[in-house]
């Protein structure tokens, strides 16, 4: 036996939502912001770790800081877009 509840439920489930145009692009542009990151991040580790040159390590921290700043504003612009919708 199905509740009405439960149909009411079932309804909303169902219903796709319909596909937003930069959907794609954020599906692309977020993991390629973190991705990124993280490579810049494991640069500066490796850097550390063979004790290269504090001059490169500086480098590395700002592009490391510069590409948070950008992956941020991508997520939060994807998160902006997919509640708008």
């Amino acid at each position: 036996m199905v509740w009405p509840a439960q149909l009411d439920y079932m309804k909303a489930v169902s219903r796709t939502p319909p596909v937003q145009p930069m959907s794609g692009l954020f599906l692309i542009l977020v993991p390629l912001a973190l991705a990124a990151v993280a490579i810049v991040l494991g640069l500066g580790l490796y850097n550390l770790a063979r004790g290269g040159s504090p001059e490169r390590s500086q480098e590395l921290m700002r592009w490391r800081v510069i590409l948070q700043l950008v992956a941020l504003v991508v997520v939060m612009t994807a998160l902006f877009f997919a509640s708008s919708g």
